[in-house]
């Protein structure tokens, strides 16, 4: 199946999400409030189809999360677990969240009860709605259907790494037929049948019932491009092109076209689209001030232990290199005694610098609270790579490749290196590596993934508390 037909696949697959959940909505509601308590379910609610339409805007929404999450991607791909979790999740936090705001509004008094059977009612249909598509595809794919029959141009390494990644791929729907090149110096069965040389391509087209060819040459074989995708034009088949400097290219390029000029950004992300940067931003803010007022006990508490702990200020303030490799100050919770090496120096498990106290809060980074002020300033975000200070920045980009990377999004009160037990004195390359992966996968949902990892396992580190 083609990207066209995959993309109708997902918009079908959406719509009946949508019709599922205000459905579920509407099915819990008469049976919990009209069959359970008898209750008339319009008076209840006191409108005329009021929830329901609110029910619809939060179906879209969730929607838009699946999407963001990739679930009718993994739903095509057959990963049914992985579909699951995801569903859960992602209804359980919007659930929350709206039923928080119809809590803190008083819009609409919907039953606590209704909306649990909602949640249970509209998560187990649509988990059951993926499966069967998966299930349904299987079937096709097993039957030798639905596959896409791809020849390649090529023989070289390029070709050959192709090849073997779509064979070991069991949810690629591709099937590589054969190749025209130069002949495998060693038999490659991921790379099928030798159908002849460059010159033989317009016979393998004709004749093998090709859907898409895919260009792999080598550099030395650069001259042959312009050739082989006439051919390829000639016979109306797709055209794909693995370039010879792949392993060079971001998981993501952006290509921009100008004045007949084509352009690769090797560097671009996901946070470079503006949306997609603002919905990030609305998210660290509307989180962050929610989290400050949750917490607000717990940070006047720790204030007042800080204070009493020693002479000196509460707040820490600390310079760090934040986006863009821009400068600013991070909040935390004073845990050492006043010294003269905040600038340049790194604590460790055994730092005699720390207090009873300050142990205690770092031990379960409740010194780490107020960065939620510097989210709410823009100097950081919720998630993201940890910011390090101006003196080991400088260290780290002459020793670590690729580590002034991390600068291309904001600093994060955690991230991906951290809730994977890279913190404190652990390996930096480490580090960059996990900060690189986050900054080139990022998505809303792995947002919402690490942000629950460190809600569950991800506040306490390994530091002893000084006794």
């Amino acid at each position: 199946m083609e990207r066209s037909n995959r993309h109708w696949l997902y918009m079908v697959s959406a719509v009946v999400d949508v019709a599922i959940i205000v459905g579920s909505f509407i099915g819990a509601s008469y049976f919990y409030l009209g069959t359970l308590n008898g209750f008339r379910v319009s008076e209840h609610y006191r409108w005329n189809g009021l929830s329901t339409e609110l029910m619809t805007v939060y179906a879209f929404l969730a929607v838009c999360c699946y999407a963001a999450a990739h679930v009718y991607g993994d739903t095509f791909y057959g990963r049914r677990w992985r579909v699951a979790r995801k569903v859960v999740v992602i209804n359980g936090v919007a659930l929350l969240a709206f039923g928080s705001v119809l809590y803190l509004v008083r819009f609409v008094d919907m039953s606590r009860m209704t909306l649990a059977i909602f949640y249970v009612v509209s998560t187990a249909l649509i988990i059951l709605k993926d499966w069967l598509i998966t299930a349904v595809l299987t079937h096709i794919r097993a039957d030798g259907r639905n596959q896409t029959r791809v020849l390649i141009a090529g023989s070289g390494p390029s070709a050959r790494k192709y090849a073997r990644a779509v064979g070991k791929d069991r949810t690629r729907l591709e099937h590589v037929m054969g190749y025209v090149g130069t002949p495998c110096e060693e038999q490659d069965a991921y790379m099928g049948t030798h159908e002849g040389g460059v010159k033989d391509l317009a016979r393998a087209l004709d004749t093998q019932g090709i859907d898409r060819l895919v260009i792999a040459l080598e550099p030395e074989e650069y001259t042959y491009t312009r050739q082989v995708m006439a051919v390829a034009d000639k016979y109306g088949v797709a055209v794909q092109m693995v370039p010879f400097y792949s392993d060079l290219l971001p998981r993501n390029p952006a290509i921009e076209t100008f004045h007949s000029v084509s352009v690769i950004d090797m560097r671009s992300t996901a946070l470079d689209n503006v949306p997609a940067a603002t919905l990030k931003r609305i998210f660290d803010i509307l989180a962050s001030a929610f989290i400050l007022v949750l917490i607000s006990p717990l940070l006047l508490i720790t204030a007042i232990g800080v204070k009493l702990s020693s002479p000196g200020p509460i707040l820490f303030k600390q310079e760090r290199i934040g986006k863009n490799r821009k400068p600013f100050y991070m909040l935390k919770f004073r845990s050492m005694r006043v010294n003269a090496e905040s600038t340049t120096a790194w604590s460790t498990d055994t730092d005699p610098r720390k207090t009873k106290f300050g142990s205690f809060i770092r031990k379960y980074s409740i010194d780490e609270l107020p960065q939620f002020v510097n989210v709410l300033r823009g100097d950081m975000s919720i998630i993201g790579p940890r910011p390090e200070i101006p003196h080991y920045v400088h260290e780290f980009q002459e020793e670590v490749p690729l580590y002034m990377l991390r600068h291309q999004v904001r600093p994060g009160i955690t991230g991906w290196a951290q809730v994977n037990g890279l913190r404190g004195d652990t390996s930096i390359a480490e580090r960059v590596k996990y900060d690189l992966y986050y900054i080139e996968n990022w998505s809303p949902w792995f947002d919402v993934k690490i942000f629950f990892r460190t809600i569950f396992g991800g506040f306490m580190n390994n530091e002893q508390i000084v006794k």
